[in-house]
């Protein structure tokens, strides 16, 4: 029975089940015909419920026809009534009275006792249960159908995002199979971060011959850290070191593990460790850690973080605790903020080397750059060491834009090779963006900006701690009208002198401005920025203030308020050094102008030119951070007492040579004797 039951439930359900199927790869036609049912289903349910009511209520006679429920029952008292037809589909009572006249009316559904005294009184009585007049009941149908359509599609719906969520997860799976593959990348490939190859070259070994470090009891390190500036090479790094040990390579950015649903990254970050291990040996490598290896407990919402980053992040020091030491796993991540992460995260046991990753040195950016000239034909006037040079603070990924840019240059102006000029033209680009063709400037600004940008050039070529300037323009590139590319050498230290001339250098331009036109306008904007922002570091960092001294870090009002006053001091005598020089060489001002105007861009050589018989001349700075100290007064030493034979003393500077030779007699008395 019960299959009988089944299999009439299969074939009723059948023309559903197409429609269903019809439907699944039309989502739009779906959700058109759901809106239709609904509507037809809500019209109609309220056609049958207002519908019913209406057909219950008693019929109303018309102002033609007078004959009442109280003459009807009058009637019946005086037995005149002949005929009547009781309609309870609609509460009417069709009368025919035995003087032949014909009557409508209307009773009420509680009267029950009206067919019994109508009998009573002798009449003809018929009941009329025919519903002919009220057709089939296709709103009925169409409210029905409306339902089973609505619950189709909840259930196509669900399906749907069952399906979305089992493909997102089989692609997840598919891309972290497919990343497990080994990279082609060398520690050859990688320049400019030595010391970074040097450290992970360690781990390499780890992974490629264990038991030599197993033997002596060494664990191999379960993570690694890679910090630094953005471009400067963290990820190329990482697939060095899995493309010299031999090891699979999955590769997995932080934000990728971060959805929507709670549990969804700390399931990805499981999945991700299991096929590591599954595969030893194997390299994890996580960019951008920071998306979900923040402090916890810091978000913006008083201290309510993120749960569903938490719990990644749980995952994760979860997983790397369950290293056994002998799993050839290593897990590499990168981030450019270390200060953010979690304490928990940094901790030995989990990332125990931090390597810093950072700009590379002349050196280092000289084998990036041929490491990246590789393949690309370059004329004999390329100078890769003076690009070197000139690139101090540039990162690799500059410097590989910045042969690209040339490469495309040259490739622009169909020439067979790239040329120097093709190079710095790609290095203009990196720093200060595109040419512009046509730049916006009004009447006479042009002669503003070639003032400014000669102001900086002279500030820099008199300035004896500022590196000199390889190339100034007025030709509008990116968002400025102009500027000025000085030289950029490696400096680990700064001293007072080199800060107040790097003020007088970029305020420069702004202090040419006042020379000339005796006010200053907005185009020293950025030069202000950056000027206080050095003159702040020198302040609270440095300790190069004689009025805040030694402490940095402070945060009362009177020390922020002395700082603010130190900074504007700064600043202003930086200034004031700065028009100062501009005023005693005017005339080279006007040189440098007159050349940008007439040619737009001047480089090195006639720089030189027209700074022709002027000399730089060191700027004492007014930054020293304590006072000169008081000497005090040097007093007469005394004669020094002298001590009994075979005991050293300390002798005064007449009788040194004398009191040693005693010594030294002593000494080999006793010894004899």
């Amino acid at each position: 029975m019960s299959s009988f039951l089944r299999r009439l439930l299969f074939a009723v359900t059948r023309p559903f089940r197409a429609v269903v199927a019809w439907l699944r790869p039309r989502p739009g036609v779906a959700i058109t015909l759901t809106l239709v049912a609904l509507l037809a289903g809500t019209a109609t349910l309220a056609a049958v419920v207002g519908g019913g009511s209406t057909a219950r209520q008693p019929y109303k006679a018309s102002k033609q026809d007078e004959f009442t429920y109280s003459d009807l029952r009058t009637a019946i008292k005086d037995k005149t009534v002949k005929e009547a037809t009781l309609k309870p589909a609609e509460l009417k009572a069709e009368i025919e009275l035995k003087d032949g006249a014909k009557h409508a009316v209307g009773y009420a559904p509680t009267d029950e006792t009206l067919y019994a005294d109508l009998d009573a009184a002798g009449a003809e009585v018929d009941i009329d249960t025919s519903f002919a007049k009220r057709g089939f009941p296709w709103s009925a149908l169409i409210f029905i159908f409306g339902l089973f359509a609505v619950i189709g599609l909840i259930i196509y719906m669900q399906r749907q995002q069952a399906k979305a969520q089992s493909g997102a997860h089989d692609q997840h799976t598919k891309k972290a199979k497919a990343q497990g593959e080994l990279p082609a990348v060398r520690f050859s490939d990688v320049a400019g971060c030595d010391e970074a190859v040097h450290e992970a070259a360690e781990l390499v070994e780890f992974l490629k011959a264990p038991e030599a470090y197993r033997r002596l009891g060494a664990k191999m390190p379960s993570g690694l850290m890679l910090y630094g500036p953005p471009g400067t090479g963290k990820t190329l790094l990482a697939k060095a070191v899995a493309g010299e040990a031999g090891a699979a390579f999955f590769a997995m950015s932080g934000s990728d593990f971060v959805e929507m649903y709670v549990g969804v990254g700390a399931g990805r970050v499981r999945d991700l460790f299991a096929k590591a291990r599954a595969g030893t040996p194997a390299i994890i490598f996580i960019d951008e850690v920071d998306a979900i290896g923040a402090k916890r407990g810091g978000g913006a919402d008083g201290g309510q973080s993120n749960r569903e980053a938490d719990q990644t992040l749980n995952q994760l020091l979860v997983e790397m605790d369950g290293f056994s030491g002998n799993e050839r796993v290593l897990v590499i991540a990168a981030t450019n903020r270390l200060d953010t992460l979690d304490p928990a995260l940094l901790r030995p046991g989990r990332f125990s080397r931090h390597i810093h990753v950072g700009a590379p040195s002349e050196e280092g950016r000289l084998s990036i750059l041929n490491v990246h000239a590789k393949g690309k034909p370059l004329a004999d006037d390329v100078d890769l060491p003076q690009l070197a040079k000139v690139t101090a603070g540039s990162s690799g990924a500059e410097l590989a834009e910045m042969l690209n840019e040339g490469a495309i240059m040259a490739a622009r102006a169909e020439r067979a090779v790239i040329t120097h000029e093709d190079l710095f033209e790609g290095f203009l680009r990196v720093v200060a963006g595109p040419r512009k063709a046509s730049a916006m400037l009004a009447a006479g600004e042009r002669e503003a900006v070639a003032y400014h940008e000669a102001g900086h050039v002279l500030t820099a070529e008199l300035c004896p701690t500022v590196d000199k300037t390889l190339h100034a323009t007025i030709n509008p590139r990116g968002q400025a009208a102009g500027f000025a590319v000085v030289g950029r050498s490696d400096r680990a230290l700064h001293t007072a002198q080199h800060i107040h001339e790097q003020l007088i250098y970029i305020l420069g331009g702004r202090a040419a401005e006042h020379v000339i036109y005796g006010t200053v306008s907005s185009g020293a904007a950025n030069d202000l920025e950056k000027a206080n922002q050095i003159a702040r570091a020198a302040v609270e960092q440095y300790g190069l203030s004689a009025a805040v001294g030694q402490v940095v870090g402070m945060r009362s009002d009177h020390a922020m308020a002395t700082a603010d006053s130190e900074v504007r001091r700064i600043v202003e005598e930086a200034y004031r050094d700065s028009i100062a020089l501009v005023e005693e060489h005017r005339e080279q001002l006007e040189r440098l102008s007159q050349a940008l105007l007439a040619a737009g861009d001047i480089d090195h050589l006639e720089i030189a030119a027209a700074m022709e018989g002027s000399t730089p001349a060191a700027r004492r700075p007014n930054l020293q951070p304590l006072p000169d100290p008081i000497p005090e007064p040097v007093a007469e030493e005394p004669e020094p007492e002298r001590k009994p034979a075979g005991k050293l003393w300390v002798p005064g500077p007449s009788d040194v040579g004398a009191a040693i030779a005693a010594f030294r007699a002593e000494r080999h008395k006793r010894a004899l004797g």
